[in-house]
Formats: C-alpha cells, sequence, structure tokens
C-alpha cells in the first residue's frame, strides 16, 4: 500500500496554521498515513513551536526553506520523500474528516498514471457582495466539483490535491516562476504543475469526499484585490503557456485582439452594462494586460533569471 504523506507550505499565519492542524488531527488517519510535512519558507515565523505541538497522530516534522516561495518549499519536501502519495494541503483550510480516507481509497484503485483533487467550499471572514463574487477567483467562491472537472488541463487547486512523488520529480518538480513567492508575481503554482503531469501521460481524478474549506478574509472580497488577482492570474498564464498560434513579435494576435476589444468594451461600459458586466469587462482588461506581460517576459528571457535566481535561493 502506497504511504500518504500531507504537505503544508507556511510562512507567518500561525492561528490559521493551527486551525488546520487541529482538523487535521480529528480525521479518521488512513492505515497509509505516515507523517505530516510542514514547511516553513521565507524566514523563522515560529512555526517550529506550533509543529512541536502538534497532535502526536499527526506525526508532523518540521522543514526549512530559506526563500519565502511556496513552489521551492514544496519542492524542498518532495526531495526528503520516497515514492508516496503526497497529499497537498494549505495553512487556511479545513480538513473535513473523511478527506485522507478517500485520498487513501483513490490511490488503492489508482496506484499510478493518476492525480487526484478534491471539492471545496468556503469559510468567509466577510461575505463579497453578489455582483461581485462572479470575478473572484474559485479560491474564494467554493467548487462542489465533479467528474466534468477531469476534462480540464489544471482541474484542482493547491490547497487540496494530491500526486505521486515519482510523478511530480518525473517532470521535474514544482515552477518556483509561479506561486506564492514568484520573482515576477505569477500565480497559478498547482495549476502549472497540473498542467505538465496531464501532458505527461498523468490524468486527474476527482475525489468527491476529499472535502476542505478555505478560509477567505474580508480583504480577498474587494474588487481591488480580484483586480490585481485577475492581473497576476493572466500573468501566469501569458508566462508558461506554449502558443501554437500565429504569432506577432511572440505574442499570439488574439491576444492583441482581445485586449483592444476590451478597452472599447471598458470606454462604453458606463451606458450599456449593469455594475456587475462593467466589473466583468475590468476583469477581462486586467487579465489581459497581465497576459501580454507574462508573455513579454518569457520572450525576454528575463524569466529564466528570475527563475534561477529563485531556485538557487538568492
Amino acid at each position: 500500500m502506497t504511504k500518504i504523506v500531507a504537505v503544508i507550505a507556511v510562512q507567518d499565519r500561525l492561528d490559521l496554521l493551527n486551525r488546520t492542524l487541529r482538523s487535521l488531527a480529528a480525521c479518521q488517519l488512513p492505515p497509509s498515513f505516515e507523517k505530516t510535512l510542514i514547511v516553513e519558507n521565507g524566514g523563522d515565523h515560529g512555526v517550529r513551536s506550533v509543529v512541536d505541538g502538534a497532535p502526536a497522530q499527526l506525526k508532523a516534522e518540521y522543514l526549512f526553506h530559506p526563500v519565502g516561495n511556496k513552489s521551492a518549499a514544496l519542492n524542498a519536501a518532495l526531495s526528503c520523500v520516497g515514492d508516496c502519495l503526497l497529499v497537498f494541503f494549505d495553512d487556511d483550510v479545513r480538513v473535513a474528516p473523511q478527506t485522507l480516507m478517500a485520498y487513501e481509497a483513490a490511490a488503492c484503485a489508482s496506484p499510478s498514471g493518476r492525480f487526484f483533487g478534491g471539492p471545496f467550499g468556503v469559510d468567509y471572514e466577510c461575505p463579497p457582495p453578489d455582483w461581485l463574487r462572479k470575478s473572484l477567483p474559485l479560491s474564494a467562491t467554493g467548487c462542489p466539483m465533479d467528474e466534468t472537472r477531469e476534462q480540464k488541463e489544471c482541474p484542482f487547486l493547491g490547497f487540496n490535491w494530491a500526486a505521486y512523488a515519482a510523478d511530480l520529480r518525473r517532470c521535474g518538480g514544482f515552477n518556483p516562476m509561479v506561486g506564492p513567492g514568484s520573482p515576477v508575481g505569477a500565480t497559478g503554482q498547482e495549476s502549472e504543475m497540473q498542467a505538465r503531469l496531464t501532458r505527461a501521460g498523468v490524468r486527474p481524478k476527482v475525489v468527491p469526499d476529499a472535502m476542505v474549506w478555505h478560509y477567505v478574509p474580508k480583504e480577498r472580497c474587494t474588487p481591488k484585490w480580484a483586480l490585481e488577482r485577475a492581473f497576476r492570474q493572466g500573468k501566469s498564464a501569458g508566462l508558461t503557456h506554449v502558443y501554437k498560434e500565429t504569432t506577432a513579435a511572440g505574442i499570439p494576435r488574439w491576444a492583441y485582439t482581445q485586449l483592444l476589444f476590451q478597452y472599447v468594451r471598458f470606454g462604453f461600459s458606463p451606458f450599456m452594462l449593469s455594475r456587475a458586466k462593467r466589473f466583468k469587462a475590468r476583469w477581462r482588461l486586467a487579465y489581459l494586460r497581465g497576459h501580454l506581460e507574462g508573455a513579454h517576459l518569457a520572450l525576454r528571457g528575463s524569466a529564466e533569471e528570475s527563475y534561477a535566481s529563485a531556485l538557487s535561493g538568492r
């Protein structure tokens, strides 16, 4: 039976980490559960004391990575485990009691060739207005998830998914250019990894009973944050996408066309659109601007320089 190792990358949110560990300790732990790896990254913020005080059944181990970069932290965890199933949580989730058992059952049914993920809800500090909710990312709204999600190249979010360590290593590990701590501000650390797994022939599998709830603070339910997030999402897409379309100066023509269209649409939006649609036009504009900036970064080669810097810890 494949061993299961839970992995959490964390910086300084000790109260939320304690909450996550309490919920994890309340789970039914499967026979294959080996340990919990908690990787502090970006400085010493007292995480070791939380790990030392974690419930004994979690078999919590502390790792430290000096660079504040989630992908680099996960690579540190990957480097110190054998052939196992890594289950990734974040320090701000609440884990349902059956979640680890569900991941074990999925691994037993598919001992190779798959990566896994489950549905999630949200725990709001202060719920967003309805008109804004449609422009927030899934991490701030929740996703019930069914098998249709398996048709997407990057179906799961980073705070509730699992992959075999051997597959992650075969694909080169996590990319420090994307995700929290990215040197260019790009999001999508888990999406980029899942895209590479898919291209390598590892297919996604939804695990309906592997449920978590993601804590969403009030500052992540504002228009300002939604637009900043849209820009960073677009930047990540532009930075990591392999273009097959006809390009102009290395950038696909549709991106320029869409950017122009959105500028025109946004200019007329005060007269023609509802509040929700006006904001969606601003969101799309921010995403496309980010996409073009990410594509230009990749084209210039500065992305590779930043990637090397992140890997070396500079």
